[in-house]
């Protein structure tokens, strides 16, 4: 009986070891999870509506070995991971088989500073052609190439999307859009609709695709359009004609990294505004020294005298305009 035994537990020792370990392995693959459809799998990295602005998706499909089918792991500032290089801080949430990196915490929304990329969400606010502060600008004017990122709340079929320009137009040379897993798709390519020097403008850039996005990428070629070019709005037209206004935004550089403050300028770009003129009374002539003895010297005739009253006077009068016409165009 104990022989019996003792040969049987060899055997089942033996077939372990011949299990072990590309067998073991394979059956570890055979448990691999059930992807969710693409846009159940992004609202559930959402983690109910947790997180907001997705900077990347990335697909890493082994990752289940070590976090199932789903995990918030949270922030991450690693830049290099699963051989993809230029990744994001921000994030990560694991739904089998992307990771989602994502910015914001919806309960702690994004301040809107001025000429932040925040300044691009939302409706069209921006009241005509000029620098205002309510529009994103970069944060040179013609240093480099810029892009800038949008998000909107939902996935949508877009049938265009509408660039509302507000400063410096004529800089936007492609677009892109994002599938649901990730892949950045070019939809447009070529010269801007609204011209250079038009001051403001709606670019509408018709798309034809067969998938929904929930973000949209604009390139703009700054160098050859001087100044900032600065965007208020971006709307996507879906299939039914609705628009959809951006509710998160990334860009490549922002003024607002400046401190820029919110004062409209009417300026060659968005830089701060220079303090008034000092008024500086005229300093008195020194005490005249006594008179030597003899004969006392001629008063200067009354007409000299009125006449440096009267060009003193027009001095002052034209200090008193510039400073009202500075502090009139820090009021708008």
């Amino acid at each position: 009986m104990n022989l019996r035994v003792s040969v049987m537990g060899m055997m089942a020792a033996g077939l372990l070891v011949m299990l072990s370990p590309v067998t073991l392995r394979a059956a570890r693959d055979v448990k691999a999870p059930r992807a969710l459809s693409l846009q159940e799998s992004l609202e559930k990295a959402r983690v109910d509506g947790k997180y907001t602005m997705l900077l990347r998706q990335i697909k890493v499909e082994k990752d289940f070995e070590k976090y199932g089918a789903f995990r918030d792991v949270g922030p991450r500032t690693t830049t290099n991971y699963a051989n993809l290089t230029g990744l994001p801080a921000g994030r990560w949430v694991y739904v089998y088989p992307y990771w989602y990196i994502w910015r914001d915490l919806t309960d702690k929304p994004t301040p809107k500073r001025g000429w932040g990329p925040e300044q691009a969400t939302g409706p069209p606010d921006t009241p005509g052609a000029g620098d205002f502060t309510s529009a994103w600008a970069s944060l040179m004017p013609a240093g480099q190439d810029e892009w800038l990122l949008l998000e909107y709340a939902e996935p949508i079929l877009p049938a265009a999307v509408l660039v509302h320009e507000t400063y410096n137009p004529g800089a936007l040379v492609r677009v892109t859009v994002f599938k649901l897993d990730g892949e950045e798709v070019e939809v447009w390519k070529g010269k801007d609709p609204t011209a250079q020097g038009a001051g403001t403008g709606v670019s509408e850039i018709a798309i034809n695709v067969d998938f929904k996005t929930n973000r949209v990428k604009l390139y703009l070629d700054s160098k050859v359009v001087p100044g900032w070019n600065e965007i208020d709005a971006v709307g996507v037209r879906d299939s039914g004609g609705k628009t959809h206004w951006a509710t998160g935004a990334d860009a490549s550089s922002t003024y607002a990294d400046q401190g820029g403050g919110a004062i409209f300028l009417i300026a060659p770009g968005p830089i701060p505004l220079p303090p008034p003129p000092v008024i500086v009374p005229p300093v008195p002539p020194p005490a005249a020294a006594l008179p030597p003895p003899g004969p006392v010297a001629a008063p200067a005739p009354a007409d000299e005298k009125d006449e440096r009253i009267k060009k003193l006077e027009q001095e002052n009068k034209d200090l008193k305009e510039e400073l009202k016409r500075l502090q009139d165009k820090i009021k708008k």
